[in-house]
């Protein structure tokens, strides 16, 4: 929750950090340093004083999206997605790596013996994997996601997990590209040019996880044309207990960091607020999920996490785009797998059909020209 300051020369700012922001049912929202938690659905009041003024918002909670308790039975190594919500996995290997042109190859030994859910430990997702994960160049870890078109919300509570070897159980946004065999998820160093103004193979993602070797805890990092920047975490485990992590996207490029013990706590930031503004990442789809990575070598050695509650809400819809070309007009919209186009004459009767016709799949996504009706036609994207 915001409070911005007008002043007169037509200045604004960010006041609430001097402002009182308060809830009125603390059974439903909690906050914490200007952070809302949603407790339990309802609404309730959050009241805003600054400077003597003073403004209330009802506020309402309601559940996620989507969400995965992992109390169906699934696993995912014999049998993939099928079956379930998510929409696909990477298992890299050293004979195979399933990233879509991405030069990575594994370490001799990489790869999930186990993944399943609610099969190896009841209500849990648990995985036993070796080898590397994700850092730099690196695409070696366990990562089960989500297409996400936009703005997110990205929660999971890492019930358990092998502290050894650098192991680094977490959540993993990544963005991805589409390359000239029209495969879906490969490298974004395809499409958005690096430093240098050329296109390479370089990974671009964000990722918050656990680390509790060496005293870091929480661990967020960015990856941007496969160069890493690693943010520590003043909170060393074994004394910090916050096992339930939280990555926001918000305005297709801002990324910030939560953590918290129980379900019933308020959200706090990471201690030292990281922040990551991307402008790579405007206007880009994401893959958003689940990572393993265990670090430890090319010995073979597995390191086992379990994982339970993962939640992800999508805050913005994808952005269709129209343009006049001719006597058509094109519509078009990211690169997500099993997305639908519909549209309608009227939203009062509403009566949204699917489009007709094959879409074109390009780097920057699909696109479908149409013809030009003669009154108004409203689009929309359904998953």
């Amino acid at each position: 929750m915001q409070v911005i300051g007008h002043y007169s020369g037509g200045a604004t700012l960010n006041v609430s950090p001097f402002a009182t922001i308060t809830s009125g049912n603390t059974n439903v929202i909690k906050v914490l340093n200007g952070i809302l938690t949603g407790v339990s659905n309802g609404v309730a009041n959050i009241t805003l004083v600054y400077s003597g003024i003073t403004n209330t918002a009802a506020v309402t909670v309601r559940d996620p999206g989507f969400i995965d308790n992992f109390t169906v039975n699934q696993d995912y190594l014999a049998n993939g997605v099928v079956g379930t919500p998510w929409h696909g996995l990477y298992n890299p290997s050293p004979a195979t790596n399933p990233v879509p042109s991405s030069p990575y190859v594994p370490l001799a030994g990489s790869g999930a013996t186990i993944a399943d859910a609610n099969i190896s430990s009841n209500n849990v997702l648990t995985i036993a994997s070796s080898g590397d994960g994700w850092e730099n160049a690196a695409a070696g870890g366990f990562f089960l996601f989500r297409y996400v078109p936009a703005d997110f919300q990205m929660a999971i509570h890492v019930q358990s997990f092998d502290v050894a070897a650098f192991n680094q159980p977490g959540l993993l946004a990544r963005a991805y590209s589409v390359d000239t065999n029209g495969n879906i998820g490969a490298p974004l160093g395809l499409t958005v040019p690096n430093a240098n103004g050329t296109n390479d193979l370089g990974e671009y993602w964000v990722s918050f996880c656990r680390f509790d070797e060496f005293g870091i805890g929480t661990y967020a990092r960015r990856n941007i044309d496969s160069a890493v920047s690693q943010n520590t975490q003043p909170d060393p485990a074994p004394a910090d207990t916050n096992y339930w992590l939280l990555i926001v996207r918000s305005q297709g490029t801002e990324f910030d960091f939560y953590k918290r013990s129980t379900p019933t706590d308020a959200w706090r930031q990471v201690p030292n607020k990281t922040h990551f503004s991307l402008a790579q990442f405007a206007g880009r789809p994401m893959q958003a999920g689940i990572m393993a990575g265990a670090w430890d070598g090319a010995n073979g050695a597995q390191r086992t996490v379990r994982f339970d509650n993962f939640m992800l809400d999508v805050t913005t819809g994808s952005t269709l785009q129209i343009a006049k070309a001719g006597a058509n007009i094109v519509v078009s919209w990211p690169a997500i797998p099993n997305s639908i186009l519909q549209s309608t004459d009227s939203l009062k009767p509403v009566n949204w059909q699917n489009v007709s016709g094959t879409p074109v799949l390009g780097p920057n996504g699909y696109s479908l020209s149409l013809p030009q009706g003669v009154g108004p036609q409203f689009f929309r994207l359904v998953q």
